[in-house]
């Protein structure tokens, strides 16, 4: 049987960079974030202006990690 695949990595919201509001430009900061539907591969991002109040949603795919070469 093969190994089962991790479906979700949590990602601390301080991690995940600010985005810029396109309605005031201010900084809009991540406020949740979720695993997509089986099949799917990444993360829905929502995000919130504290500036205006704006929500954005930003669909981020996932992808594998780089080799470093790193023992």
């Amino acid at each position: 049987m093969p190994p089962r695949r991790q479906l979700f990595t949590y990602i601390p919201l301080v991690h995940i960079k600010p985005i810029v509001c396109p309605r005031c430009g201010e900084k809009a900061r991540a406020v949740w974030h979720s695993p997509l539907p089986a099949g799917l591969k990444g993360e829905m991002r929502t995000f919130e202006c504290a500036h205006c109040g704006k929500e954005m949603k930003m669909i981020v795919e996932e992808t594998e990690p780089q080799a470093t070469g790193a023992i």
